[in-house]
């Protein structure tokens, strides 16, 4: 995530950097962005869906 979202790598050079195919990358974000919602929403933060 935060190489993704934070640093703003591509998927590529992502991959690259730990050492991972670019399918693994783009899963293992599709995965992630839903358990941290999750996560924040469990430890009290407020998640409003963008309209």
């Amino acid at each position: 995530m935060v190489l993704r979202k934070v640093q703003g790598f591509s998927v590529k050079d992502t991959a690259t950097i730990l050492g991972w195919s670019e399918s693994k990358v783009k899963s293992t974000q599709f995965r992630a962005i839903p358990a941290l919602r999750k996560q924040l929403v469990k430890d009290g933060y407020i998640y409003e869906e963008t309209i």
